[in-house]
């Protein structure tokens, strides 16, 4: 059986088309001689995997939980080596808010991931600028960031691998 914690009970569940959404993350790619090369992490088990995760009780709609978690997971440097957290965090979110999204809910997980088409120019960005590890409230979790244009299914996190829209998303 499984506990929830009162920081689980706290999360806000968000809706997207009257569905309940409890996470949330963001597909960046980029389009370079018609070919998509597409921002993911790896994790510890040799997955690739979008950038997000839970909502959290500070998060006011779907769009500032994507926006608090990329910033968290890239050390607030997706965009600038020089932004800090609130500077990254409203990049992002103005970006995030004023850009046509491509949005892919998946029922099984509750989960929502916004696809954004970045400047070629955050490609040319030396990946070195996210670190090895994701830096949060007093915890650190390796991280590994890559472009990545060649697809394997069976490489990817479950919540992309098993995503409705798996088809659409790649």
């Amino acid at each position: 059986m499984a506990t929830t914690t009162k920081r689980n009970r706290d999360r806000p569940t968000f809706r997207y088309n009257g569905q309940p959404v409890r996470a949330a993350g963001l597909l960046a790619y980029v389009t370079e001689n018609g070919q998509k090369h597409y921002l993911l992490r790896s994790e510890k088990k040799g997955r690739w995997s979008d950038i997000g995760g839970k909502t959290d009780v500070v998060d006011e709609d779907i769009i500032s939980v994507v926006v608090r978690e990329v910033t968290e997971e890239t050390n607030n440097h997706l965009f600038s080596m020089s932004h800090n957290y609130e500077q990254a965090y409203a990049f992002l979110s103005e970006l995030l808010r004023n850009e046509e999204l491509e949005i892919h809910y998946c029922p099984k997980g509750k989960y929502i991931l916004l696809k954004v088409e970045l400047d070629t120019k955050y490609k040319k960005l030396d990946m070195k600028r996210f670190g090895l590890k994701e830096k949060t409230d007093g915890w650190a979790m390796d991280h590994y960031y890559s472009w990545v244009s060649k697809i394997y299914k069976n490489k990817l996190h479950p919540r992309l691998r098993y995503h409705t829209d798996y088809y659409n998303l790649f």
